[in-house]
């Protein structure tokens, strides 16, 4: 899976970039202060994060992925940047080392949320903030779901996550994030709705060459062969809406420490 998320990285900075982008916009002025990546994966943010945050900042970078993470070392070269192999929930950083901790779509897939939560609380110094992005219920995520439901009985998908188990959607509940979020020592919980409408090609067979290079397509379907892509195609174009349009929603939560 991580060598599958390094081929799609490209892909993922095109499309979630605008989530990137609100949470450095909630976060405010970075120069100079320390920062974590959490889920860094091929180190598009960590990059920028080490960007915003100057000659006199740095970043680490943490992903449970060591093949994302040779991405990320490109990414991040001659950058004040440290790359961590680790899962950010158990990682022993030190007490306070972070003013600001961000992730962008990597803290929904914890095995304990709470447990990491707390554990990025620990390692945030009084006063830090949290920013990160996630995707709210999966009805209200038609980029990620209608290609794959398009795909169903071509390929073999992902199973459906059991409820409260790591999946894109675990935080999707605003209310029991927040709820989560302040057990953990987090306060002033804001949560901000991202909205934006994606415009598909007019034409359906160039819309599903699109959707054929979305992340979870992307993830599902490794190389395949002209004739399967044939098909591929031929079933993602069917369910191209006539809007060519679909609305799209993302969650952005704030805190502090």
């Amino acid at each position: 899976m991580g060598r599958r998320w390094a081929a799609a990285s490209e892909t993922a900075d095109d499309q979630f970039g605008r989530l990137s982008d609100a949470g450095y916009r909630a976060l405010g002025d970075l120069s100079g202060l320390h920062v974590l990546d959490v889920g860094c994966g091929s180190g598009g943010t960590t990059a920028q994060l080490a960007d915003l945050a100057g000659p006199q900042g740095s970043v680490v970078g943490i992903d449970p992925s060591s093949d994302v993470l040779v991405h990320a070392a490109r990414a991040t070269a001659e950058r004040n940047v440290r790359l961590v192999h680790g899962d950010a929930q158990t990682h022993a950083f030190a007490d306070g080392a972070f003013d600001v901790v961000f992730s962008r779509l990597g803290v929904m897939f914890f095995e304990d949320p709470a447990a990491a939560f707390v554990n990025l609380r620990r390692c945030t110094a009084v006063g830090g903030r949290l920013a990160f992005t996630c995707w709210p219920v999966r009805e209200l995520v038609p980029l990620l779901i209608l290609p794959l439901r398009a795909l169903a009985g071509l390929v073999q998908l992902p199973p459906s996550a059991p409820p409260g188990s790591p999946n894109p959607f675990s935080l999707g509940d605003v209310a029991a994030t927040t709820a989560l979020l302040e057990r953990a020592g987090w306060r002033e919980v804001a949560v901000e709705e991202l909205r934006w409408q994606v415009d598909l090609p007019d034409d359906a067979t160039d819309a599903a060459r699109t959707w054929l290079t979305t992340i979870p397509v992307t993830l599902s379907v490794v190389d395949p062969d002209l004739d399967t892509r044939a098909e591929l195609l031929a079933a993602l174009a069917a369910a191209v809406p006539d809007s060519r349009r679909l609305e799209q929603l993302a969650l952005s939560f704030t805190a502090t420490a």
